[in-house]
C-alpha cells in the first residue's frame, strides 16, 4: 500500500487482516477501510 502513497496504522491493518481472515464485515463510519480488501458497512447508513 505504501507504493500508492497510503499509510495505515497498525491497528487498521490488524482489524482488516482479522476481518478478511474471518470473512467478517467491518462496521465503521470511517472511509479508511475503503482502500483495503475487506467488506465494510457504514453504521450510519439508513435502513
Amino acid at each position: 500500500m505504501r507504493n500508492r502513497g497510503r499509510h495505515f496504522s497498525d491497528v487498521v491493518l490488524l482489524i482488516a487482516a482479522l476481518a478478511q481472515r474471518l470473512d467478517a464485515v467491518v462496521v465503521t463510519l470511517d472511509n479508511v477501510f475503503a482502500a483495503l480488501p475487506v467488506q465494510r458497512e457504514d453504521w450510519r447508513a439508513s435502513q
